[in-house]
């Protein structure tokens, strides 16, 4: 069985392979991947007492911040970069453990 050889452009191809479906895996099933940060994230607020919450409201990200006596909403529209930069670092990843020949 002949292996295949990894050369950059190989490398280049897995990246963008892997990054693609990795992209459209999240935007297909966007909710699902929000209800499965959510409790990670106020988890995390709680772990650093950040008085701040994050919520779910029809398909938005909403982080509300308790300022003294009033709450502060804010919706979160502007996710696509995070979800990117998610699917450039699976990319990455898979793109680093091909070996080089």
């Amino acid at each position: 069985m002949k292996s295949i050889e990894a050369t950059p452009l190989y490398t280049l191809v897995v990246f963008g392979e892997i990054s693609t479906a990795s992209y459209v895996f999240l935007l297909g099933s966007l909710i699902e991947y929000q209800r499965l940060l959510l409790p990670i994230a106020n988890g995390l607020a709680v772990t650093f007492q950040l008085p701040a919450q994050f919520n779910i409201r029809s398909e938005h990200l909403i982080i509300s911040v308790y300022n003294m006596d009033k709450i502060q909403s804010f919706q979160l529209d502007g996710t696509s970069w995070f979800y990117s930069a998610q699917t450039i670092s699976a990319g990455t990843f898979a793109s680093s453990i091909t070996t080089w020949q």
